[in-house]
């Protein structure tokens, strides 16, 4: 078998593993060798009722420099958007963060190989589904939060990417008052 046969085999796969995906309207998102990690922590994995949640994204370089497209203040397109649900009833909230920069623009950062760049966000703003309005607290209950890096989001066209992270599930838990 020829190194381009291998290939093909390789590729095959792929796309055999993603079909299911596609055909159901979900990303697959595909850890690629060599790039970037995403990864999330929580500034207090307990909280009370109407406290502030803070998180920190880092982005971990892989074995190649690569180029990172990140908001520079508003970020209405969702280039980073964060997923939270709770835990005992399934119910889904999507969180922002707060920043008082109202100008909607997004760089391009490079990110060497095996570097860091971290994401201080220091309060989620969280908004149901149902309503229009954020609010900075969620009712008491555990919770599992997640982080979505989505380039496609970009809110330039030419910085425009294919590439899509998911971080691991982080657990908070928000006590009563």
């Amino acid at each position: 078998m020829t190194g381009a046969d291998a290939r093909l085999i390789a590729l095959a796969a792929v796309f055999a593993a993603c079909f299911p995906l596609f055909a159901f309207g979900q990303t697959p998102v595909l850890p690629i060798a060599g790039d970037v990690t995403l990864r999330l922590e929580p500034r207090e994995t307990i909280v009370r009722e109407g406290e502030e949640i803070g998180i920190t994204v880092i982005f971990v370089g892989g074995v190649q420099e690569t180029m990172l497209i990140l908001p520079m203040g508003a970020d209405p397109s969702a280039i980073v958007s964060f997923r939270v649900s709770n835990i005992a009833s399934g119910r889904e909230w999507i969180a922002a963060r707060r920043d008082p920069r109202s100008f909607a623009a997004d760089s391009r950062e490079r990110l060497p190989a095996g570097g860091r760049r971290q994401l201080r966000y220091d309060t989620l703003e969280v908004r149901d589904p149902d309503k229009s309005a954020f609010a900075t607290n969620l009712p008491a209950g555990k919770y599992r939060i997640v982080v979505v890096y989505d380039e496609r989001n970009a809110f330039r066209p030419e910085n425009r990417g294919w590439r899509v992270l998911r971080s691991e599930p982080v657990e908070i838990v928000v006590t009563p008052r």
